[in-house]
Protein backbone atom coordinates (compact mmCIF):
# COMPACT_ATOMS: atom_id res chain seq x y z
CA UNK A 1 0.00 0.00 0.00
CA UNK A 2 0.99 3.49 -0.94
CA UNK A 3 0.69 5.96 1.68
CA UNK A 4 0.02 9.80 0.31
CA UNK A 5 0.84 11.31 3.71
CA UNK A 6 4.46 9.10 3.94
CA UNK A 7 6.15 12.51 3.34
CA UNK A 8 4.08 14.45 5.99
CA UNK A 9 4.58 11.75 8.74
CA UNK A 10 8.20 11.85 8.29
CA UNK A 11 7.94 15.49 8.94
CA UNK A 12 5.93 15.01 11.95
CA UNK A 13 8.20 12.89 13.56
CA UNK A 14 11.30 15.13 12.85
CA UNK A 15 12.45 17.10 15.71
CA UNK A 16 11.73 20.47 14.23
CA UNK A 17 8.64 19.27 12.90
CA UNK A 18 6.85 21.96 10.05
CA UNK A 19 8.87 24.66 9.59
CA UNK A 20 8.50 27.19 6.37
CA UNK A 21 6.82 25.69 3.62
CA UNK A 22 5.95 23.10 5.76
CA UNK A 23 4.04 24.34 7.97
CA UNK A 24 2.08 26.69 5.73
CA UNK A 25 1.20 22.99 3.76
CA UNK A 26 0.23 21.72 6.51
CA UNK A 27 -2.15 24.53 7.85
CA UNK A 28 -3.45 25.12 4.10
CA UNK A 29 -4.63 21.12 4.04
CA UNK A 30 -6.53 21.08 7.42
CA UNK A 31 -8.04 24.93 6.39
CA UNK A 32 -9.45 23.13 2.72
CA UNK A 33 -10.35 19.43 4.41
CA UNK A 34 -12.46 21.81 7.17
CA UNK A 35 -13.81 23.92 4.43
CA UNK A 36 -14.66 20.67 2.39
CA UNK A 37 -16.37 19.31 5.69
CA UNK A 38 -18.22 22.02 5.90
CA UNK A 39 -19.39 21.95 2.08
CA UNK A 40 -20.85 18.77 2.51
CA UNK A 41 -22.21 19.02 5.78
CA UNK A 42 -24.65 21.61 4.18
CA UNK A 43 -25.93 19.11 1.53
CA UNK A 44 -27.63 15.76 2.63
CA UNK A 45 -27.22 15.12 -0.90
CA UNK A 46 -23.20 14.51 -0.55
CA UNK A 47 -23.44 12.51 2.58
CA UNK A 48 -20.65 9.82 0.58
CA UNK A 49 -18.51 12.54 0.02
CA UNK A 50 -18.88 13.71 3.42
CA UNK A 51 -17.67 10.85 4.65
CA UNK A 52 -14.49 10.46 2.45
CA UNK A 53 -13.39 13.89 3.76
CA UNK A 54 -13.96 13.02 7.07
CA UNK A 55 -11.86 9.75 6.79
CA UNK A 56 -9.33 11.66 5.12
CA UNK A 57 -8.95 14.54 7.64
CA UNK A 58 -8.68 11.83 10.29
CA UNK A 59 -6.08 10.47 8.46
CA UNK A 60 -4.31 13.51 8.39
CA UNK A 61 -4.59 14.53 11.71
CA UNK A 62 -2.95 11.04 12.52
CA UNK A 63 -0.17 11.47 10.02
CA UNK A 64 0.67 15.31 11.28
CA UNK A 65 0.38 14.91 15.28
CA UNK A 66 3.06 16.06 16.80
CA UNK A 67 1.86 15.59 20.66
CA UNK A 68 3.72 12.48 21.62
CA UNK A 69 6.64 14.97 21.16
CA UNK A 70 5.37 17.52 23.92
CA UNK A 71 5.08 13.76 25.89
CA UNK A 72 8.46 12.44 25.15
CA UNK A 73 9.90 16.40 26.42
CA UNK A 74 8.29 16.14 29.98
CA UNK A 75 10.74 15.91 32.58
CA UNK A 76 10.83 12.59 34.06
CA UNK A 77 9.38 12.14 38.02
CA UNK A 78 11.46 12.66 40.50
Amino acid sequence: MVDPLWALKMAAESETGFVGEWDELVSGIRRFLADEESRFESNPEKSKELSYVRWFRKHFEDATDRSWIDEMRAPYPK
